[in-house]
């Protein structure tokens, strides 16, 4: 696990660092039911692809008119947009899948600390990734979504 954050941040990140990337995919709540939320300035480079394929999948896989999305809808697409994502990182069978801890952090602990919860797992390349895009909404989400991707192209 430290090898691949090695390869997307400076190891230990700066603490602001860490902590702008210590959020999870959520969605606005202001009138804008398929944005996803960027918290304290981080990190756009995770947040983009997957609102691109989140719409592309709504749009044009799925035909539907953006006036009229479901939370059903969006949840779905979230799943397909993740898939995507993957399964284009990746030419193997497998994917290796990061989770996340799920208990709130305690702000004082260092990176190498955070770090050690992170767990991985090994998915075959067509598993159901419903329960995993669950857990991303969490507090780690998007610092997981990197290592994944990078980890399933290894």
């Amino acid at each position: 696990m430290n090898r691949l954050c090695e390869l997307i941040w400076d190891v230990p990140p700066e603490p602001s660092v860490f902590t702008r990337w210590s959020q999870g995919f959520t969605f606005s709540e202001h009138g804008r039911k398929l944005t996803l939320v960027q918290e304290g300035g981080g990190p756009c480079s995770v947040l983009a692809p997957v609102q691109a394929f989140l719409i592309k999948h709504l749009l044009f896989d799925r035909s539907l008119e953006l006036t009229a999305v479901t939370e059903e809808d969006i949840s779905a697409a979230l799943v397909s947009s993740f898939s995507s994502i993957l399964h284009r990182a990746t030419s193997g069978p497998n994917l290796t899948l990061v989770s996340c801890p799920t208990s709130a952090p305690d702000e004082a602990a260092s990176y190498p600390d955070h770090l050690s919860k992170f767990q991985t797992s090994t998915v075959p390349v067509n598993s159901d990734l419903t329960e995993f895009v669950k857990q991303c909404g969490g507090r780690y989400g998007l610092l997981s979504f990197p290592v994944l991707c990078v980890d399933t192209t290894a």
